[in-house]
């Protein structure tokens, strides 16, 4: 086992540890600022949406613990076997944090093509790819460098160039799959805007829906582009420190469009919407009729 001294890595070092701290703030402070609307649209009608509220409240919070929870490793000290096993779970909660912004992106897409099965299976087969690519690339790889070790307290463990690059293909390929979900929400909305123009009004939550969906996929653009340019050219210590963050991003731009589809339910009648609701989950009643509520 080797311990590191020197300045620069721990350098890099830090700054990795800072850019992870990064993404608890930025989730926590989003939370703090948008609390008064989850209380408005989530908790107050809780029983009359029981399913998309819960559907809500488990995207909202699963980041935000697991978040926490990551962010203990970056404190005190721990084995080389137990730096193994918590970067393996760091890699699992991203995934498990992509998937499920990825499973709001696809019922929100299906509900807009009319519950077409022929664009659901297109978009289950894009995620079914881009999930085992992303299970694919947290597999260790490459010559390990987990028996050096940095002088700071946590898992300053650095990653090696072939794992980053995996990691990397992985973040193209769910940066692949958004591309494609924003590029059918934009072709529905000529579609429908040629076919029905009257349906596509300002504030309608059709419009709602696609201003937001353009939205989220630049935020998420840019922040992937950061995401894998560091994970192409970064150092060993610092290739993996925009991964949690960009995924905090995602959570914190689907939980607001989630916030914006309640705040639209409030005033305008969704059932008879044609894909209100579908961001933050699909209800069905007894006789088997479809509700985004």
């Amino acid at each position: 086992m080797a311990v590191v001294d020197d300045h620069k890595t721990v350098e890099f070092s830090t700054l990795s540890l800072s850019i992870s701290m990064s993404a608890v703030v930025i989730l926590v402070y989003d939370h703090l600022l948008t609390l008064d609307r989850e209380i408005a649209y989530i908790w107050i009608p809780l029983r009359r949406k029981r399913r998309s509220a819960a559907w809500f409240l488990f995207t909202r919070y699963f980041p935000l613990l697991s978040t926490i929870a990551m962010c203990l490793t970056n404190f005190g000290d721990y084995t080389i076997e137990k730096c193994k096993h918590y970067k393996l779970l760091h890699g699992v909660l991203t995934l498990a944090q992509e998937f499920i912004v990825g499973c709001h992106l696809i019922l929100r897409v299906y509900a807009m093509y009319d519950l077409n099965k022929t664009i659901l299976s297109i978009l289950l087969a894009t995620a079914a790819a881009t999930v085992a690519i992303g299970a694919w690339s947290i597999v260790p790889t490459g010559t390990p460098l987990s028996d050096t070790i940095i002088t700071l307290p946590g898992c300053q463990t650095p990653v090696s160039h072939a794992q980053s690059m995996r990691i990397a293909g992985a973040w193209e390929a769910e940066l692949a799959c958004d591309a494609l979900i924003v590029g059918l929400i934009v072709f529905r909305a000529f579609q429908l805007r040629r076919g029905q123009p009257v349906s596509i009004k300002p504030g309608s939550p059709f419009k709602i829906m696609v201003r937001d969906g353009v939205m989220y996929f630049l935020v998420i653009f840019l922040a992937n582009l950061g995401n894998i340019l560091m994970l192409s050219l970064g150092s060993n210590n610092t290739s993996g420190s925009l991964s949690w963050f960009t995924a905090s991003i995602s959570v914190v731009m689907i939980t607001r469009l989630m916030l914006n589809l309640h705040a639209a339910a409030d005033v305008s009648d969704l059932s008879s919407s044609l894909m209100l609701g579908t961001l933050h989950g699909v209800d069905e009643d007894d006789t088997g009729t479809v509700q985004f509520s």
